[in-house]
């Protein structure tokens, strides 16, 4: 798992390689946040398809207390796995 940091490193890397390289990087990287961003995760897009999901199969909307709470767990558990990234980042450098 990488982060910005990591990411950064491995397209300077495919830039320095080649233009192409560097601009497959790139579309790779930005088709991988589109996907991600349409996971069932609350706090993304995905997240908010969920929530109206169970809304049309309840036949009424969650309470926003209820949503609140959901989305509080869940900025601990993506704050979690970014400083777990960030940590993989630099003690293990891409290409070391």
């Amino acid at each position: 798992m990488h982060t910005v940091v990591g990411i950064s490193r491995y397209a300077a890397e495919a830039y320095q390689a080649s233009t192409i390289k560097f601009f497959l990087v790139m579309s790779s990287i930005s088709f991988s946040l589109a996907i991600f961003n349409l996971l069932p995760i609350p706090l993304l897009d995905g997240g908010q398809l969920l929530f109206m999901l169970i809304e049309k199969l309840r036949g009424k909307a969650m309470q926003l207390v209820t949503q609140r709470q959901i989305k509080r767990v869940f900025v601990y558990v993506l704050g979690a796995i970014l400083v777990i990234g960030l940590v993989n980042d630099f003690l293990h450098p891409l290409g070391h």
